[in-house]
């Protein structure tokens, strides 16, 4: 049901690789960024995968990228899915600009602003590097995971590269990112406050309507269907992972009230916390 990463655990690589399957009901995950790479590899199923307004469909086989501080979401098409996630911190990895392969990747990533397209190409280009990548990993070389990572980007840059279009509109993307920052991490890690659309407005030192405004035209959600979305899916973790009553898993998530919760989780699940707990805990 869960996240299962991949084994080999490397401490001090700059890319982590897990194994996802999700057989649940609701969203996959939501929009979030981060200053990572990502390359997602399909095993099984079928998912739509939003990156800033672009909405990918993605099956098994395919390899998708998505690029640092790229908004992306998904949600599922078939009742299970599976794939690998491979995450690079592009940072990380050319920090040392001894080698030539670092020294063009910051050029391109740093400096000049090319990003990976979304491109056919990319999957047929990408999967036999891929698997050497985790082969690395498994067998707990940091050398040979980041080795082998570095030359990826490097042949991928070549072949399946463009650059921003627009620097004036990318630099107002990230500033836009910057603004909501403190208040999307108030939502994911701080849900069970009591958290307003005021509270969120006040945060960012913008007006309520041109908050919701700004996170919707990156979100794709207003602010409280996102909180909703949150609180939502720590409720399905905690009747999945812990022994905790539906009230106290009410409190726990900011809403206090056991009834209220039941009504409010049933809209988004299509059936009562009981329900949704007997039907996928794993005893």
């Amino acid at each position: 049901m869960y996240e299962i990463s991949i084994e080999g655990k490397l401490r001090y690589a700059s890319i982590k690789i897990e194994q996802v399957t999700n057989e649940l009901p609701g969203i996959l995950f939501l929009p979030h960024w981060h200053h990572q790479m990502e390359f997602y590899r399909m095993l099984e199923g079928e998912m739509m995968l939003t990156i800033i307004d672009e909405t990918v469909h993605v099956k098994s086989g395919d390899i998708v990228v998505v690029n640092p501080n790229e908004v992306h979401s998904a949600e599922r098409i078939t009742a299970s899915v599976s794939f690998v996630l491979y995450q690079i911190d592009l940072f990380s990895l050319t920090d040392n600009l001894a080698d030539i392969q670092q020294k063009f990747l910051n050029h391109m990533f740093h400096q000049r602003r090319y990003f990976l397209k979304r491109d056919p190409v990319l999957s047929t280009r990408a999967l036999p590097f891929l698997m050497t990548v985790e082969a690395g990993w498994r067998a707990g070389n940091v050398e040979a995971v980041e080795s082998a990572t570095r030359l990826m980007l490097v042949e991928l840059l070549r072949q399946v590269k463009t650059k921003y279009p627009d620097q004036g509109a990318y630099k107002t993307y990230k500033h836009t990112l910057s603004q909501l920052k403190p208040t999307v991490s108030l939502m994911t890690f701080r849900y069970q406050e009591r958290i307003t659309l005021d509270i969120l407005a006040e945060m960012t030192k913008v007006s309520a309507i041109h908050y919701s405004r700004l996170f919707k035209g990156v979100m794709h959600y207003t602010p409280i269907d996102f909180l909703n979305q949150v609180r939502i899916a720590k409720a399905r973790q905690l009747l999945l992972t812990t022994e905790l009553s539906v009230g106290e898993i009410a409190f726990q998530t900011g809403l206090r009230d056991s009834n209220y919760f039941s009504r409010f989780f049933k809209h988004y699940n299509q059936m009562t916390p009981t329900a949704f707990r007997k039907k996928y805990r794993i005893s």
